[in-house]
Formats: C-alpha cells, sequence, structure tokens
C-alpha cells in the first residue's frame, strides 16, 4: 500500500468521525435550546406551582415558537393525560413527540400513549351509547306525549259517556213516575169497570118466559093505538112501531104469515135504545158470548151493541140476552 492510499484512508475516517460528533452536537444544541426558550421556561415554573392551565399555556406558546420542540410536546402530553384527562390531546401530543425524539422513547410513553388509546376508544363509545340512548329518550318522549294525547281525549269521551248516562238515569226516573201513573190509571180504570158491572148486574132485569098459549094473538081488525099490535097491511108480518102496553120490555104475540097462518114469535126492547129484537137466548152453564155469537151466526160486536147494559166478561146462566138479525 501506497503513502497516498494511507493518507486518504486516514482523511476520510477523520472526516466521518467529525460528521458524526457535529450531527450530536447539532441534537444537544437543539434540545438545549428548546428547553431554554423562555415560554418553556415558564411553563415549566407553572407546573412546578401546580398552575396547569397556566403551564399548558405557557407550552403551547412555546410550540408556537418552535413547532417541532419535542420537549414541549412531552409537558403538553404528560399534562393532558395526567391532570386534564384530555386523552385524545394527550395521545397526540404523544405521537408528536414520539416523532421528534425516537430515541428518548421509552416503555413508560408507550404504556401512556396505548392507555390513552383505550380511553379515547371508551369515550367514543360512551359518546356513541349516550347518542343512542339520547334518541332513545326522545323516542319515549315522543310516545308520551301520544299516550298524554290519548289519554286527554279518553277523558273527554269520559266526561260525555257520564253526562249521557246522567241523561240516561233522568229519563229512566221519569219512565218509573209514568210507569207508576199509567198502573195507578189502570188500577182506578179496573175499579171503575168492576163498579159498573155491579151496577149494571144490579139494575139488569130479566124476564122469565113466558107461556106462548098464554098470550092472545093479535086481532088485524083492531084499530091502531088501542093497546095490541096493528100491522101494515103492505107488509103483514111486520108490526108497527107502537107495541102493545106492558109488552115493551119481552112481550110476545104471534104474527100471520104469507099464507095466512100465524108465527109465534118473541120480541124484546131494549131498554138503552128502544129496539126491538125477536130472538132471545137464555144463557146457559158454560157458554160465553162468543160461543152464542158463532151459534147464531152473530158477530160479538152485534151482540155487545144488542146488550149494552151487559159485561161480556161476567155472563151468568139464566140472563137473557138479545140476539139481533143475521
Amino acid at each position: 500500500m501506497s503513502v497516498a492510499s494511507v493518507w486518504r484512508a486516514a482523511i476520510l475516517a477523520a472526516s466521518l468521525f467529525a460528521g458524526l460528533a457535529g450531527c450530536d452536537y447539532w441534537d444537544r444544541t437543539a434540545k438545549v435550546n428548546e428547553e431554554t426558550e423562555a415560554h418553556y421556561i415558564d411553563g415549566v415554573t407553572a407546573k412546578k406551582l401546580q398552575d396547569y392551565e397556566g403551564a399548558i399555556s405557557d407550552f403551547e406558546n412555546a410550540l408556537k415558537a418552535n413547532p417541532n420542540s419535542g420537549a414541549a410536546h412531552r409537558e403538553l402530553a404528560l399534562l393532558y393525560d395526567h391532570s386534564k384527562n384530555r386523552h385524545l390531546r394527550a395521545l397526540y401530543h404523544y405521537e408528536r413527540f414520539s416523532e421528534l425524539r425516537t430515541n428518548e422513547v421509552n416503555q413508560l410513553i408507550r404504556d401512556r400513549m396505548f392507555h390513552c388509546r383505550v380511553m379515547v376508544a371508551r369515550e367514543n363509545f360512551e359518546t356513541l351509547e349516550r347518542t343512542q340512548v339520547r334518541s332513545e329518550v326522545e323516542e319515549l318522549r315522543k310516545k308520551l306525549l301520544d299516550a298524554q294525547t290519548k289519554a286527554e281525549l279518553f277523558q273527554r269521551e269520559l266526561a260525555s259517556a257520564r253526562a249521557l248516562s246522567n241523561q240516561v238515569e233522568v229519563l229512566q226516573q221519569k219512565l218509573g213516575q209514568s210507569t207508576a201513573l199509567v198502573t195507578q190509571l189502570q188500577s182506578q180504570l179496573e175499579n171503575q169497570a168492576q163498579a159498573l158491572s155491579v151496577a149494571n148486574s144490579k139494575s139488569q132485569t130479566t124476564y122469565p118466559p113466558s107461556d106462548p098459549s098464554s098470550v092472545p094473538l093479535p086481532n088485524p081488525s083492531t084499530p091502531r093505538g088501542s093497546g095490541s099490535p096493528t100491522f101494515d097491511s103492505g107488509n103483514p108480518q111486520r108490526p108497527n112501531a107502537r107495541l102493545p102496553s106492558g109488552s115493551e120490555t119481552g112481550a110476545k104475540w104471534s104474527t100471520p104469515n104469507r099464507s095466512g097462518s100465524t108465527q109465534r114469535s118473541s120480541a124484546k126492547a131494549t131498554p138503552a135504545t128502544g129496539i126491538v129484537y125477536k130472538r132471545t137466548h137464555r144463557v146457559q152453564s158454560g157458554e160465553t158470548l162468543s160461543y152464542i155469537g158463532k151459534r147464531y151466526g152473530v158477530s160479538l160486536a152485534a151482540l155487545r151493541s144488542a146488550n149494552p147494559r151487559l159485561d161480556p166478561n161476567r155472563i151468568k146462566p139464566g140472563v137473557i140476552l138479545n140476539l139481533p138479525d143475521r
């Protein structure tokens, strides 16, 4: 090896050593400059005095003066992590410090960074959970408002139903009063009907059947108004309206028929109307007014009209009924 080659190798080694020594020098010089910056010194002082708000403000100002101040990032990370529990801010400054001072990142810094990440995730989850809870609370509030609205409507309907119930009770009371009045009137009417029936039974006169042979035959030549029935020449079967004396209520007489012979019939004048009925019927035991009408082919209304004083519900055996013409 020549002398020149030796000298070149020595010079290259010296230059490389000088460069490495110079980088370390500049790093130490930059670190010293960061820690001697005025705002950084004020922050350290405030931190010692436990004025954490003032310390954070001073370190933030130090970053404004030198954004690459690893020392300021380290102090802010520690303050946000331990004093303020602002884990997201602390994680940011931990990461910036790790980028600027890689060789100074130890296990403690890594553990704090991991803790901050866990806390940030938990806070985000809690924020999300709070948001979900808030939305559920809003939904429940809406449902509560709907339920209150429905309850108010139900109360109004209930009030209306109660008012209608009161009206129904009033109407029921009036109906009860009307029913009692109707019952009273029916009782009075029944009493009056019974009294009228008793009066009719007392005032009604029954006539026993007379022997037809004992009744004298009328004389057609007898002049009118002499007390015996007379007949029209045009209709010898119809007597004049005037009856013999004493025969207005059940007398019997004989009338000549078209062949010249006489047919004995009975006639009875109703006291209320003065109408003479040719046929009568004596009521037998067990007979009713309806049965008698069917037997003689006479309607029930005609029988009642011919016997106005007779109570159709109280027909006694032996009573003589007037039978109108069919």
